[in-house]
Order: structure tokens, then C-alpha cells, then sequence
């Protein structure tokens, strides 16, 4: 059977009542398969435009995550295999009479490389071409001197003298990293070596899992400047391509104990 383009529509993706308090997992599992199947059929020769659709607005934050997450399911997947074009779409933000004929324009529009993404929201389109590009830690605004900045999660990683440096360098003057674990003398010096820049660093002992025990610390910051920001640093590397990931990578990633210390600092930012 000859196919002009396949259409997912991201509802597709969104939890049942069964799956509570796995919404996110499953949906990711679904992707995962989903994106699998397709992969396989690109293998076979069967390569053709995908247009992702999305109602306009959902109404809970879940949803919202989910939509996009498939978003960026499809991105990735597209940069990944001979793709020949992915659409976007929030159809909510187009007459639904209308969206055949703007799927086929779009389609017969001539792009140069075979892995566009073209995000279309009614009134725009960006066309936009994947590509590796250098890392930039660049922030939008200068950040305010006078106030704490915050580093979690990356005392005995790689990636906490550089979030401390990205913070120095776009204007924090006062950066407190907090670590579950005592840093590496390595690991300190390399944090410490960041004062050179112009700002002090202070190094907290703490794990953000205990709520007592953060909101111990963070009142002790407090005390002494405004908090204006925080870095969670923390993470796992799982490299590997779309079309491989399984379900026990999904649950391995999603288990990691990390997550309660993500909840812990988000609940004591709102209290």
C-alpha cells in the first residue's frame, strides 16, 4: 500500500486510569515502540513524512509533559534515520477543513537536507535544520550579583564546575554547590578553581532527598542573600538511539533515585 505521510496524533500517547502514577513511563514505552515500528519500516525502504499533531492546549501538566516528550521523540527520530520531513503541528491552532491542504503545501515545499523539522502554530512556521551544534551555556539575562545561586546534584560529577563556571560567567557572583556525597578533592578543586573568576563558591554537604535537612541548609543561604536561582545537576548518561530504546530502559531511567531529590527541591521552592 503506497503512503503519502503517516500521521501521529499525540493523543494517542496520553495515560489510561489504570496507568496512574506511570502516566509518564507508559507513555514513553508507547513512543518507544511506536518510533521502533517506523524505523523498521524506514529499514525496509518505506521512508515517508511524519506529522505529529497535538490539540492546541491540554489541561493538566501531565499532558503537556507528554505532548512533549513525543515532540521530542519525533526530533530525535528524525535526525537519526532518512526521515524525509517532520511536521509539527498543534491543531488546535489550525481549521481542521483546512489541515490536508496545509499538510500537502508543506510537504511540497523544497528544503535542501532530508531531516527538516517544520513547526507550524497557525500563523507561523519555523523551518528549522538538524544539525550537531557546539554546546553554548549561555544564558538570556545577566544574572544578579548580589543574590545565591544554587548547584545540586553535581559535587562528584562532571557537571558541576561547569554549571558553576556557566553561572560565573553569565554574572553570579555567590554559587553554593550542594553534594549528597563529600566532592573529590578533584572534583573540589576543579569547583573551587572557579573563584578565579571573580566569585566565591561554597560547598554544602547535603542531600536534597531530606526535606528537613535542605530546608536546613537553604535557610542558612537564605539568611544571607536571596536565592535567585538553582542548577539540579544531577544525571545519568544513556546514550543510545530511539529506534533501540526499550522498556527497561525507559523504567531504569525513570526509577533513578534522583527523582524524589527533583520532587524534594521543587517542594521546598513552593512552601
Amino acid at each position: 500500500m503506497d503512503v503519502d505521510y503517516l500521521v501521529i496524533p499525540l493523543d494517542i500517547f496520553l495515560p489510561s486510569a489504570a496507568q496512574a502514577g506511570q502516566e509518564l513511563e507508559y507513555a514513553l514505552i508507547g513512543m518507544a515502540s511506536l518510533f521502533a515500528s517506523v524505523a523498521g519500516a524506514f529499514d525496509l525502504g518505506t521512508n515517508m513524512p511524519i506529522i505529529m499533531v497535538s490539540p492546541k492546549d491540554y489541561a493538566d501538566g501531565m499532558s503537556v509533559s507528554i505532548a512533549e516528550a513525543a515532540f521530542s521523540f519525533s526530533r530525535s527520530f528524525a535526525g537519526e534515520t532518512a526521515c524525509p520531513r517532520l511536521l509539527c503541528i498543534p491543531v488546535g491552532h489550525v481549521d481542521p477543513k483546512s489541515l490536508t491542504a496545509l499538510i500537502s503545501r508543506e510537504l511540497d515545499c523544497s528544503l535542501e537536507d532530508t531531516a527538516d523539522v517544520v513547526v507550524y502554530d497557525g500563523k507561523q512556521r519555523a523551518v528549522t535544520q538538524l544539525q550537531e551544534i557546539a554546546s553554548a551555556l549561555q544564558f538570556p539575562h545577566r544574572l544578579d550579583g548580589t543574590a545565591s545561586y544554587l548547584v545540586t546534584g553535581g559535587g562528584s560529577g562532571a557537571s558541576g564546575p561547569v554549571m558553576v563556571q556557566a553561572l560565573s560567567e553569565n554574572g553570579a557572583k555567590h554559587i553554593h554547590v550542594l553534594s549528597r556525597s563529600v566532592p573529590t578533592a578533584e572534583r573540589l578543586a576543579a569547583i573551587k578553581d572557579m573563584e578565579a573568576t571573580g566569585c566565591t563558591v561554597g560547598v554544602q554537604t547535603v542531600d536534597v532527598s531530606n526535606r528537613e535537612a535542605l530546608a536546613f541548609c537553604l535557610g542558612q543561604i537564605q539568611a544571607g542573600r536571596p536565592i535567585r536561582g538553582i542548577i539540579h545537576a544531577a544525571g545519568s548518561v544513556a546514550d543510545g538511539i530511539i529506534s533501540s530504546i526499550d522498556r527497561d530502559d525507559i523504567a531504569r531511567e525513570l526509577n533513578w533515585p534522583d527523582r524524589k531529590r527533583s520532587a524534594a527541591l521543587h517542594g521546598n521552592e513552593t512552601e
